[in-house]
């Protein structure tokens, strides 16, 4: 299928030429500058983080919506991801209400990398997506996973005996009153016989759960050395948390750029756009 790219990161890069109106009021306006091919299906590359980011989105699919043109979303980072479940009658299903607004947008396929669990197939129609690679994205004798939600999403690339041998398995404890945390649990520490550590998970705000695992780590391996990998690194905090607890923190562009001139000497950005 022949394509013609919208990229609502890097305007320079988009097929189709843009701009984003800011009217006094605040609210942002998409205006599309060249025609669009009505042979052409459209590729829409974008990261919604905010409300800005989604309603620019709805208006972009509005415009091809009108002129009949199919299109496609590539959705690295999606807001609303977390809250993938009602947690009470008094909050808000915020991944729903996202899902609800891509649904009627109408799109041939929604691409999204790294979600933080399977509801999103269910939620948003015609959805793929793309888990980490665990082996592939780093080079360790073994693989760490931080809690339950990330032993469900890796877990199953361990298929042999072998190499289930080479997974620590880790829980959060919480208060039982409170429901906060109150420190974390390697399951299984019989397993490690020396070798690097890499963690994976799929998402790291300020660093305080990969902190905890970090010194639960040492506790087994004083001399290891330590690796991280996280998708999304949503808050710059995270970085330097990261940056002090691990010899080497990688994570992606997917919710930023990530300003590499400015990151610590012992953390990588990897770009994640299919430019």
């Amino acid at each position: 299928m022949y394509t013609q790219t919208i990229n609502l990161l890097n305007p320079e890069k988009s097929d189709v030429k843009y701009h984003i109106v800011d009217f006094p009021d605040g609210e942002k306006h998409i205006v599309l500058e060249d025609e669009l091919n009505h042979k052409k299906h459209v590729l829409i590359l974008t990261r919604i983080t905010n409300a800005d980011d989604l309603f620019i989105l709805m208006q972009l699919a509005d415009i091809i919506n009108r002129h009949a043109v199919t299109f496609s979303l590539y959705i690295p980072y999606l807001m609303g991801m977390r809250m993938d479940r009602v947690i009470s009658f008094n909050e808000a299903f915020s991944l729903k209400v996202v899902a609800d607004a891509i649904n009627a947008m109408k799109p041939l396929r929604v691409t999204l990398i790294e979600p933080h669990s399977e509801k999103v197939r269910q939620l948003i129609d015609n959805c793929d997506y793309r888990f980490a690679n665990v082996q592939g994205v780093a080079t360790a004798e073994y693989f760490c996973f931080p809690d339950a939600g990330a032993i469900a999403r890796y877990a199953h690339q361990f298929d042999s005996e072998e190499d289930r041998q080479n997974v620590i398995l880790c829980n959060k404890e919480r208060d039982p009153e409170t429901g906060k945390l109150s420190g974390f649990k390697i399951l299984n520490p019989e397993i490690y016989k020396g070798g690097t550590i890499c963690v994976v998970d799929d998402l790291c705000d300020g660093g305080g759960t990969f902190a905890g695992i970090a010194q639960e780590l040492r506790k087994i391996a004083p001399d290891a050395h330590l690796k991280v990998y996280v998708t999304h690194m949503v808050n710059p905090k995270g970085i330097i948390t990261l940056a002090e607890h691990y010899d080497e923190v990688e994570f992606s562009d997917s919710y930023a750029n990530w300003n590499l001139t400015d990151l610590p000497d012992n953390v990588k950005c990897q770009n994640i756009w299919c430019e």
